[in-house]
């Protein structure tokens, strides 16, 4: 075993701990061209450590993943067993196929994507299970049996493809059989904060430990419950890593402050008024980051308000490719290709999604004219319906506007009117005859192939050109393409399939993340809490902090539940349990509280969207008692009154007067706070020198004249 291959223990905290930093210097001092990998807990956690080591000066570090470093040392391994990789179409395509022949209790929902989502997640846990574990689960009998054997079935049908424990016993193998494999490459690996590690990751720990070439370095938070996984871990691994080397640091001084806002809008206008002070007190936004556990409606809040504050925003994207413009446009689609052409769903496509006409189509195009035309003439939905109606619609237009005119009881404009309303509707039924014979699916069981390109041409033949989509959609638009050219590859699983088949599987693969946004080191970070791990900031801001999501209740598997998973060993068996979820979340936001000096952590009182109250997180009120130095309750937390730590904002016009101590965020925002005080001290709002801008006028006026006797443009 080297001197240099051990553990390190360290109390997470805002700054990195030193030890780190000078390990890393002294294995670049002792041999200053060897090469050093760390390996991160994700890409983002990389990126902040490297500049964390570069104010040290250390450079010349690479930083991966696990997933990475096992790709690049078990790459010889791989290629000789001449596999592919097993991609999210495969996986789901095999666990179809294993469903279509489930028995029992789970035939009756083998075809419901939830079932087939809840099988995909426990086949991820069992694929680090042992081969005598899963067994072990088939000897239960009843559902978790079956799970097993469907398990058994899923391995033999992907047994061409591999996926990340394979991929890391192999680099295990590897690096046994050639103790020096990967080190002109990869050189001396330092494991950074790792918290979860299948056998397959721990074989490959064993294995670089072994050759002298491994350090692991683990974060503690001081609670001792929490701290349990951690402590497992290093006792695991002192046989090739030796005792493991404590080091306990005093505890820094941070700044603590809670917010209880009036509602998530507030909240993170808050928040951002707060980022601005900072910002003027010399602290860099890609020093920020503002962190949320719920991603409704934070996911998509967040960075539409820094967004509209002029505030860069960087991280991981929280939406999908279905939720991209050209996705909307595809799902749309197939939607509509079942036949039924639903007046609704035609009209939400059409007015909702970057369309445009077939070229087939020779009429004008009018999405917002034809629902209202659509309605009027009383369709709902059917192929039938929209011809015989949209005719009926357009004769008796005609006919009105004539008859009107015979008897002089119309003027020429109105009877114009009329006709145009009879062209508009021949023009809808023609598009909709259109719409109904394109969006008719190749019949009875095809090749995916023919399915692929079917979907591809339909998408193209309705969305607009690429020139006229947004910038960011043209990424979309290629990923898309990518997605329907990658399905073909299901063919290697099943070579046919059927329309309904190949919508629920490209809905499944639409619903993958969409990945990175922003230039990483030139924005504020923001991303689920789980994403911050290993990360360093200067200020954070934890938001929605609401009983019931922070922390979630735990929910057992509906497939192999917590009792089957104890009986067939547990944790020690690679079976972990959902109850230790509870653990893992709080270890989350313990390293994000540790991971700035300056933390804000706030909840909404209220969600106007879901018309209910909020309670405070458990663990903000636990935050209140500490700084408060006595025990404080959730119902109290409002009733505090003036703390330094503390901010109560009960509307969103009393958040003006928050500006005194933190920002505008904005140029709109400091116009109305100058004018909230010029009120509060009783003057008149239209004495204001901003009264006369065109906007605030305008607005004036409206209020002044809604409210008035008189009946004026703004009384409806």
């Amino acid at each position: 075993m080297s001197s240099k291959s051990r553990i390190f223990y360290y109390h997470l905290s805002p700054k990195l701990p030193s030890i780190f930093s000078k390990f890393i210097g002294s294995l670049q001092q002792d041999d200053p061209l060897a090469p050093v990998t760390v390996v991160v807990p994700s890409w983002y956690a990389g990126f902040y450590l490297r500049q964390e080591l570069g104010r040290s000066g250390i450079a010349n570090v690479r930083f991966v993943t696990f997933y990475r470093l096992a790709d690049l040392l078990g790459a010889p391994s791989r290629d000789r067993q001449e596999k592919s990789p097993l991609t999210a179409i495969i996986e789901n395509a095999s666990i179809r196929a294993v469903l279509e022949d489930a028995p029992g209790r789970l035939k009756e929902v083998s075809t419901h994507p939830s079932t087939q989502q809840s099988l995909r997640w426990t086949f991820q846990q069992l694929s680090r299970a042992p081969a005598s574990t899963v067994e072990r689960l088939a000897g239960r009998g009843g559902l978790t049996g079956e799970v097993a054997d469907l398990y058994r079935r899923f391995q033999v049908c992907t047994e061409n493809y591999y996926h990340g424990e394979d991929l890391a016993l192999s680099a295990a193998e590897a690096v046994r059989n050639e103790p020096l494999l990967g080190s002109e490459n990869v050189g001396f690996t330092v494991f950074f904060q790792p918290r979860e590690l299948t056998p397959g990751e721990r074989e490959l720990i064993e294995a670089l430990a072994a050759a002298g070439r491994c350090a692991v370095f683990l974060g503690l938070t001081g609670e001792e419950e929490t701290d349990r996984p951690i402590e497992e871990l290093a006792r695991d691994l002192r046989s090739c890593l030796g005792e493991p080397k404590p080091e306990r640091p005093t505890q820094p001084t941070n700044d603590t402050r809670l917010v209880v806002a009036p509602d998530p809008h507030q909240e993170i206008r808050w928040a951002i008024r707060h980022m601005m002070r900072q910002a003027e007190s010399g602290t860099p936004f890609h020093r920020m980051a503002v962190l949320y556990r719920k991603r409704e409606p934070y996911g998509t809040l967040i960075r539409n308000e820094l967004e509209a504050a002029q505030i860069p925003v960087v991280g991981v994207n929280p939406g999908t490719l279905g939720d991209t413009a050209v996705g909307r446009t595809l799902n749309g689609l197939m939607e509509l290709s079942d036949g039924e052409l639903k007046r609704d769903s035609v009209m939400s496509w059409l007015t909702s999604c970057p369309v445009k006409p077939a070229e087939a189509y020779a009429g004008a195009f009018s999405p917002s004219r034809w629902d209202s035309i659509s309605k009027e003439a009383g369709i709902v939905r059917g192929l039938n319906q929209w011809t015989r109606r949209l005719s009926s619609f357009s004769d008796r237009q005609e006919r009105s506007a004539k008859d009107l005119e015979e008897q002089g009881e119309i003027s020429e404009g109105r009877a114009k009117a009329k006709r145009s309303e009879a062209t508009a509707g021949r023009d809808l039924r023609q598009f909709i005859e259109q719409l109904e014979s394109d969006t008719r699916p190749p019949g009875g069981d095809e090749r995916w192939e023919v399915f692929c390109k079917w979907a591809d041409g339909l998408l193209r033949r309705y969305l607009v050109p690429e020139s006229d989509l947004p910038e960011q959609e043209h990424e979309s638009l290629g990923k898309i393409s990518d997605v329907l050219s990658d399905l073909k590859a299901v063919e290697s699983i099943k070579e046919c399939t059927d329309f309904e088949e190949f919508r629920q599987a490209l809905k499944q693969v639409l619903q993958q993340p969409l990945g990175h946004r922003g230039k990483t080191g030139q924005g504020v970070f923001v991303a689920r809490r789980d994403s911050a791990l290993g990360m360093r900031f200067d200020c954070v801001y934890l938001v929605g902090m609401i009983e019931g999501a922070v922390p979630p209740a735990v929910r057992d598997d509906p497939l192999i539940p917590d009792s089957e998973r104890q009986a067939a060993g547990g944790a020690a068996a690679g079976l972990p349990l959902r109850q230790d979820q509870k653990i893992k979340e709080r270890y989350e936001f313990l390293a994000a509280m540790a991971s700035a000096p300056v933390r804000v952590l706030s909840y909404p009182v209220a969600e106007p969207a879901g018309q209910r109250a909020n309670y405070a997180s458990r663990w903000l009120v636990d935050e209140a008692s500490n700084l408060e130095g006595r025990t404080v309750h959730a119902s109290g937390l409002a009733s505090l009154g003036d703390r330094p730590w503390l901010t109560l904002i009960p509307s969103a016009e009393r958040a003006l007067g928050t500006v005194e101590e933190t920002s505008p965020a904005d140029p709109h925002d400091y116009s109305l706070e100058r004018i909230w005080r010029w009120k509060n001290a009783g003057r008149a709002v239209r004495n204001h020198p901003l009264a006369n801008a065109d906007t605030l006028a305008r607005s004036l006026t409206m209020s002044r004249q809604r409210y008035g006797s008189g009946f004026t443009e703004w009384d409806g």
